[in-house]
């Protein structure tokens, strides 16, 4: 899966947008990509498209859940759980958001498969 580190969720930063990481920040650059698969397949079109579909059918998965795991939240954390579930909706679930971390994997993946 594209998301590969915390920081990709930004959770203490929902209002200041996305803060992208770094590509030495991704799993993708660490030996440990040699152990899960091919690097190969990280210049096949077909594998890249099946990993965006993947990728947003996930991000679905999480949005559908998302009511449910901030109603389970205890009330003695104090968290405004309408508030926050706009600004999952308005930042993590956006079109945009999602576009542009997708975006960076896929420049990520280029810049480690052209070293």
């Amino acid at each position: 899966m594209p998301i590969d580190h915390g920081a990709s969720f930004n959770s203490n930063t929902l209002e200041r947008g996305l803060v992208s990481i770094t590509p030495e920040e991704t799993l993708i650059h660490k030996p440990l990509m040699n152990r899960l698969g091919k690097r190969s397949l990280l210049k096949d079109e077909l594998y890249l498209l099946g990993l965006e579909e993947e990728f947003y059918f996930r991000v679905n998965g999480c949005k559908n859940e998302i009511s449910k795991i901030i109603t389970q939240v205890p009330l003695d954390w104090k968290i405004d759980k309408a508030h926050i579930s706009a600004q999952l909706e308005s930042t993590l679930f956006s079109d945009s958001w999602n576009k542009t971390t997708f975006e960076t994997f896929l420049s990520f993946i280029q810049i480690a498969t052209n070293h």
